[in-house]
C-alpha cells in the first residue's frame, strides 16, 4: 500500500524482472539454436569425410576390375588384328612396308611373321635392330603355336627383345604353318594400373579445398597418402579406433589444426586398413565461435538492466550478423559436401564411361578395318569407295569421343604455375574468335591482370569449353560476353550469352556426365569444366541471369596481392 492507502503499481523491478526472464528465455532458445547449428556443422564434416572414404573404397574396389577388363579388351583387339593379318597372309604374302603401314594405322607396337621353324619372315620394323644380343628367343613364347598345339595364344606382358620397356603380345597360327605375333607398348598399361590404385586417388584428393590430408595406413605402414602428409611429424598420434563407427580427433598437427575422422576400410588387393581424413576445422571453429559470442553477448545484455532497451536492439543486430555467419559456414560446408558428392559421382560415372568406351572400341576397330579394305578395293565403284571413306572419317570421330571418355575417367593432376589469368583467358578468347566470326556471333572480352597459380592448359580448356557452349547456344547476330576480374582472393571468370538459357529444374544437371541438349553433343564439356576447376581448388556454377540466356561463373584461387 502507498501512503494514501492505495495499491502500489508494479515498479521498475517487476518490469526488469519480466524483461530479464524474457531475455533469459531468448538466450536459452538462442543457445539451443546455435548448439544445433554446431552439431549440424559437425555432421556435415563427418558426411564429407564419409564421402571421401566411400570414394576411396569404390575406387579401390572397381580399379582392379576396370583394369582387368581393359587388359582383356586390349588382347581382343590384338587378336582381331592378328587374325586379319593371318587371313590376308593366306591370300598374299605381306611385305615389311605393308606391315609397318598397318602397325602405324592401328597404333600397334610390332607385327612379326614367323615360319614353322620360328624364323622371322616379315616384320613391321623397317630399321635394323640396335642391339646384336637379343634378350630372349621368340620361340620361348610362341612354341605351342609353332608346334600346332594351339591356334591362338595370349602371351601377355613380356620384356622387349632388343629395347627397354614392356610389351603386351598375342600370337595366331598362320594357315601354312608358323605364327603371326602382334604386340603393343605396355608401359602405359602398367602406368594405368598404378593410376587406379588408392595412392593416385589420394593424390588427387590432396588438392581439394578444405582437405588437409588423407592417409591410408595399416599398422605402422603408410599404404598411400596425399603429398607432404606421410612425414611422421606432420600427422597427429595414431588414434584408438572406436567400436562400431569412425573416430574423431580435433587438435594440432604438423599441418596445422585439423578435424580428423578415422575409419576402418577394406580395399581389394590391400585388405583391412585405417583411413585417416584430416579436414580444415575453420568452418566448425567459426560456428563454435559464433555460439560463444552469442552466449556472452546474451549474458551481458541480461546484466545491464539500465540499458535493457538498447541492449535488446544490439542483441537483435548482433543476432542477425551471427546468423549470417552461421548460415555462411553452413552454406560453405554444404557446398563442400556437394562437391565431394559430385566428385564421387563423376568418378563412378567416369569408370562406367571407360567401360562403355572399351566395349565400343572392339566393334569400332572392326568397322575401321572393313571400311579401309572397301576404300582400297579397286573392284568397287567410286560411290561405294567414297562412302567407305565417310565411314572411316565417322569412325575416327567416334574414336576421338571414346578417347575423351577415357581421359575423363583417368584422374589428372594440374601442373600449376604463376601466370596472369587475365592474359591467359584473353589468349584463349583470341583463339576462339574465328569460330565466332564464322557463326555471326559477337564476342566481347573484358579482362584485367590477375596473378594466380593455375594450370595454363587447363585454364585454356575451361575457357574454350565455356565459349564453345555459349557460341552454340547463340543465334546469328547474338552476343557473348567474357569477363575476367579479381574478387577478393579469387579469379572470377564470367561467360554470358543471349541464348535460350537453362530452365531452373535442369540447372543442377548441366554439369552431369553425358547430359546434353545438343543433337550431336557428347555431354562432356561442362563435366570437364567442373572437374578441372575443382582440381585447381575452385569451382563452376550456373547463375540466374536477367532476361534470356545463361551465365556461367568460374571461381579459382588467386595469388595474394603483392606476391
Amino acid at each position: 500500500m502507498d501512503r494514501n492507502g492505495g495499491a502500489r503499481r508494479p515498479g521498475t523491478r517487476v518490469v526488469v524482472a519480466a524483461l530479464a526472464a524474457a531475455g533469459a528465455l531468448l538466450a536459452w532458445s538462442t543457445w539451443l539454436e546455435i548448439r544445433a547449428g554446431a552439431e549440424t556443422a559437425e555432421r556435415l564434416m563427418l558426411a564429407q569425410a564419409g564421402s571421401i572414404a566411400d570414394l576411396v573404397r569404390e575406387s579401390g574396389t572397381h580399379g582392379f576390375e576396370t583394369y582387368q577388363r581393359w587388359e582383356d579388351e586390349v588382347a581382343a583387339r590384338l587378336f582381331d588384328n592378328a587374325r586379319w593379318v593371318a587371313r590376308r597372309d593366306a591370300q598374299r604374302r605381306w611385305t615389311d612396308r605393308e606391315l609397318a603401314r598397318l602397325a602405324d594405322e592401328h597404333r600397334l607396337g610390332r607385327i612379326n611373321l614367323f615360319d614353322a621353324a620360328g624364323r622371322k619372315t616379315a616384320t613391321s620394323r623397317l630399321e635394323p635392330e640396335e642391339s646384336p644380343a637379343p634378350k630372349h628367343d621368340p620361340r620361348d613364347f610362341i612354341g605351342p603355336v609353332l608346334r600346332g598345339e594351339v591356334a591362338e595364344l595370349r602371351i601377355g606382358f613380356k620384356e622387349a627383345r632388343f629395347r627397354g620397356g614392356l610389351r603386351f603380345a598375342v600370337a595366331v597360327a598362320r594357315p601354312g604353318g608358323g605364327a603371326v605375333v602382334v604386340n603393343v607398348f605396355a608401359d602405359s598399361m602398367r602406368a594405368a594400373l598404378e593410376n587406379m590404385q588408392p595412392a593416385h586417388v589420394l593424390g588427387a584428393l590432396g588438392s581439394a579445398r578444405g582437405i588437409r590430408y588423407v592417409v591410408l595406413v595399416r599398422g605402422d605402414s603408410v599404404l598411400a597418402a596425399t603429398p607432404d602428409s606421410v612425414r611422421a611429424a606432420a600427422l597427429p598420434p595414431l588414434p584408438t579406433p572406436a567400436a562400431g563407427g569412425p573416430t574423431v580427433f580435433e587438435g594440432r598437427s604438423g599441418l596445422g589444426r585439423v578435424y580428423e575422422v578415422s575409419s576402418a576400410i577394406a580395399l581389394a588387393g590391400t585388405g583391412p586398413a585405417l583411413l585417416r581424413v584430416g579436414l580444415d576445422p575453420g568452418p566448425l571453429d567459426r560456428a563454435r565461435a559464433a555460439a560463444r559470442a552469442r552466449a556472452v553477448f546474451r549474458a551481458v545484455v541480461a546484466g545491464v538492466v539500465a540499458a535493457l532497451t538498447a541492449g535488446l536492439l544490439l542483441v537483435w543486430q548482433r543476432q542477425a550478423v551471427l546468423a549470417r555467419e552461421v548460415a555462411s559456414a553452413r552454406v560453405e560446408l554444404e557446398a563442400r559436401a556437394r562437391e565431394a558428392e559430385r566428385t564421387a559421382r563423376l568418378a563412378a560415372m567416369g569408370e562406367l564411361a571407360a567401360h562403355v568406351a572399351h566395349e565400343i572400341r572392339n566393334p569400332l576397330n572392326t568397322i575401321q578395318l572393313t571400311a579401309q579394305e572397301m576404300a582400297r578395293d579397286p573392284g568397287l565403284g567410286g560411290e561405294l569407295r567414297a562412302r567407305a571413306e565417310d565411314l572411316r572419317a565417322e569412325s575416327r570421330r567416334i574414336e576421338a569421343i571414346v578417347q575423351q571418355f577415357l581421359d575423363l575417367a583417368r584422374p589428372r593432376r594440374p601442373r600449376l604455375e604463376v601466370l596472369d589469368a587475365g592474359a591467359a583467358v584473353a589468349a584463349a578468347a583470341r583463339a576462339a574468335a574465328p569460330a565466332f566470326r564464322d557463326a555471326g556471333v559477337e564476342l566481347a572480352v573484358t579482362t584485367e591482370p590477375v596473378v594466380a597459380r593455375l594450370d595454363p592448359q587447363w585454364l585454356g580448356e575451361i575457357v574454350e569449353n565455356l565459349l564453345r557452349n555459349a557460341r552454340e547456344a547463340s543465334a546469328r547476330g547474338g552476343r557473348v560476353a567474357l569477363d575476367v576480374r579479381r574478387r577478393g582472393a579469387e579469379v572470377r571468370i564470367v561467360v554470358d550469352d543471349e541464348g535460350c538459357g537453362v530452365p531452373p529444374e535442369l540447372r543442377e544437371r548441366v554439369f552431369d556426365l553425358f547430359y546434353t541438349t545438343k543433337p550431336r553433343g557428347s555431354g562432356l564439356g561442362l563435366s570437364i569444366v567442373a572437374q578441372l576447376a575443382a582440381a585447381m581448388g575452385g569451382g563452376v556454377r550456373l547463375e540466374e541471369r536477367a532476361g534470356a540466356g545463361a551465365r556461367f561463373v568460374v571461381h579459382l584461387p588467386a595469388e595474394a596481392r603483392g606476391a
